[in-house]
């Protein structure tokens, strides 16, 4: 998700995600997402505010069908 907002919206120097889920709860509905971004000089605001929103939006739908694909073992797990 780091880089998808990285390589996605224009600006950004650093990106950090965090995923804080609870046992028991569904995987798709985390109970906290937590995003910090170190913006370049001049930019950030609300398009970088949209923008990283968008991408979490995305990730987080698409939570279902990752796990779907997994439980079929279409992606290897070490």
């Amino acid at each position: 998700m780091a880089r998808e907002m990285y390589e996605r919206i224009d600006g950004l120097k650093e990106v950090y995600v965090w995923l804080l889920s609870q046992i028991g709860a569904p995987i798709d509905r985390p109970k906290e997402i937590y995003v910090k971004v170190v913006p370049k000089p001049r930019h950030g605001g609300d398009a970088v505010r949209k923008g990283i929103s968008l991408v979490v939006d995305e990730y987080m739908s698409g939570i279902p069908v990752f796990t779907a694909e997994l439980s079929r073992g279409e992606y290897p797990v070490c």
